[in-house]
C-alpha cells in the first residue's frame, strides 16, 4: 500500500464522521469539479448541455441535478463507449469492469486507476467499520472463476480491500465449498446472499461446527430477511449488507449499529425517485447515481435499475452519511434438479445465456421439476440458431434432468418494485 494511498484512505475514514451538513458542503465541491471536467471533456454531455439550455454554472449543487435528464441502461448502450468517453483517456491505462447484464446484455464500465483506487478505498472503508483487518483469513465466493492473473492482482490489493485469499466459485457443488471453508477456516466470509443463504442451509444439514466466521459480508444481490434468519442461525453472526454496483462502486453499507445503510455521499450523488421527483424519507424510490470522481467515463444521473428508500435521521453510530433502506424486490431462485441438486441462480445460467450474441435480456422459469422455460429477447438475426445454442447449455447445466422450452418473445415484463428478475421457480426449496 503507497503512502499516498494510506493518506486517501485515512481521509475517507475521517469524512464518514463529520457532520451532515459539512459532508454536503463537500458533495457540492465534489459536483461541481465534475460538471467542469464533463462540460469540457465528455462529448456526450456537451451536446447534452446545449440541448437542454444549460450551462456548467447552471449544476451548482445535487439539488441542480434534476434539469438533467436520466440516463437509463439503454442510452448507456446506445452510446458505449464512443462519446461518453472523455477527450484525451487513453484507453490502454483503464481498467474496463463489466456489469452483470442481470437487466440486459452486459455493459463495459472505463475506470482511470486513480478513480479505480478511490473506488476500491471506499469499499475498504465500509470493510474496516465492520471489523476486517488485513490479516484476516478471507474466503470469497465468487461469481466466474478467475485467471490466475486476477488472483495475483486481488492478491496484492488485499491490503486495501481486504480481498479473500480462499477463491470459491458459487457455481460449485457446496458440498466442495463446505469442504474447503472446513480447512480454511476464514475469519471473513464474503458472497453473494443466495450463496451464503445456500451455504448456510448445507451446514445446518451437516452440523459443521469447524466454519465459525467472525464477519459475514453479502454484496451485489437483494439480502432478504429469510437469508439474515438463516446465517444468523447457523453461523452464529450477523451478515453485514453492502448495496455495490460496478457502475458506482459501493454505494451504501451497514455498520455494526445495522440501522440502515450508510449513503457514501461524499464520493457519489444518491437520488430516490417516484414518478420522476424526488421520494420522501420512508418512501420507495428507483436508485439514480452520479459517481463524483469518474473520469474516463463519467455518468450522470445514471438509473440503477433498483428499488431502495432514503430514511430521516442519523445512524446511532454518530456518522454522518445519510442512510437509505435496504434495495426491494425479490431475489432470483434456486432451480432444483430431480436429483435433489440445488442450481444457483448467479453465474451459471448467464455464463451460457450472455455469451450467445444478439441476447438482450432473458428470464428462466422452472416450471416444476420436469420443465424449464426460458424466455428469450433477441436482436438480430439467426434467432432460432440462438435459442437452439441456449437450450442445449442449459439442458447441460441441469444435468438433462429436466426438458428445457425456448421462447422468443419482444419483451419481459417487470414489476416496479425490482430490477428484471432472471430466475423464478415455482418448485419450493426447504431453506
Amino acid at each position: 500500500m503507497t503512502p499516498q494511498s494510506v493518506r486517501k484512505f485515512w481521509q475517507l475514514a475521517r469524512q464518514q464522521w463529520q457532520s451532515p451538513d459539512r459532508l454536503a458542503d463537500l458533495q457540492r465541491a465534489n459536483l461541481r469539479a465534475l460538471i467542469a471536467y464533463v462540460y469540457d471533456r465528455v462529448p456526450y454531455y456537451r451536446r447534452l448541455f446545449a440541448r437542454q439550455g444549460l450551462r456548467q454554472a447552471d449544476i451548482k449543487g445535487a439539488e441542480d441535478l434534476s434539469k438533467l435528464p436520466v440516463l437509463t441502461r439503454q442510452e448507456l448502450q446506445r452510446n458505449q463507449p464512443g462519446d461518453l468517453l472523455a477527450d484525451g483517456i487513453d484507453l490502454s491505462q483503464c481498467l474496463v469492469k463489466v456489469t452483470s447484464g442481470s437487466t440486459g446484455r452486459p455493459l463495459n464500465i472505463w475506470r482511470t486507476k486513480p478513480e479505480d483506487l478511490t473506488r476500491r478505498l471506499v469499499w475498504a472503508r465500509a470493510n474496516f467499520a465492520n471489523g476486517l483487518r488485513p490479516w484476516h483469513r478471507q474466503a470469497l465466493i465468487i461469481e466466474r472463476n478467475l485467471p490466475a492473473k486476477d488472483r495475483l492482482w486481488l492478491d496484492s490489493m488485499r491490503d486495501i480491500l481486504g480481498l479473500a485469499k480462499l477463491y470459491l466459485w458459487c457455481g460449485d457443488d457446496v458440498r466442495k465449498q463446505v469442504a474447503a471453508l472446513r480447512s480454511y477456516r476464514p475469519h471473513v466470509l464474503l458472497g453473494y446472499s443466495q450463496s451464503l443463504r445456500l451455504l448456510a442451509y448445507s451446514l445446518r444439514q451437516s452440523a459443521a461446527r469447524e466454519i465459525a466466521p467472525r464477519i459475514v459480508f453479502s454484496s451485489a444481490e437483494l439480502l432478504d430477511e429469510r437469508t439474515r434468519a438463516l446465517v444468523r442461525e447457523v453461523l452464529g453472526v450477523e451478515m453485514v449488507d453492502m448495496y455495490v454496483s460496478v457502475e458506482a462502486g459501493c454505494i451504501a453499507w451497514e455498520c455494526p449499529r445495522h440501522h440502515g445503510c450508510h449513503l457514501n455521499t461524499d464520493n457519489l450523488v444518491v437520488e430516490f425517485l417516484r414518478d420522476g421527483k424526488p421520494a420522501r424519507p420512508g418512501e420507495p424510490g428507483h436508485v439514480v447515481v452520479t459517481p463524483l470522481f469518474a473520469r474516463a467515463m463519467p455518468l450522470l444521473r445514471y438509473d440503477l435499475g433498483d428499488v431502495a428508500t432514503p430514511l430521516e435521521g442519523q445512524c446511532p453510530c454518530g456518522r454522518g452519511l445519510p442512510l437509505m433502506q435496504v434495495i426491494q424486490g425479490r431475489a432470483d431462485d434456486f432451480v432444483t434438479l430431480r436429483s435433489g441438486a440445488f442450481i444457483y441462480p448467479v453465474g451459471t445460467f448467464a455464463d451460457i445465456i450472455e455469451k450467445e450474441p444478439g441476447i438482450v435480456e432473458f428470464l428462466v422459469i422452472q416450471e416444476s421439476l420436469d420443465l424449464v422455460v426460458i424466455k428469450l429477447v433477441t436482436r438480430g438475426e439467426n434467432n432460432r440458431e440462438i435459442a437452439d445454442k441456449v437450450r442445449s447449455g442449459v439442458e447441460e447445466l441441469l444435468r438433462h434432468e429436466a426438458t428445457v422450452k425456448v421462447e422468443l418473445v419482444d419483451q419481459i415484463e417487470r414489476g416496479y418494485q425490482s430490477k428484471l428478475r432472471r430466475i423464478i421457480s415455482k418448485v419450493p426449496v426447504p431453506f
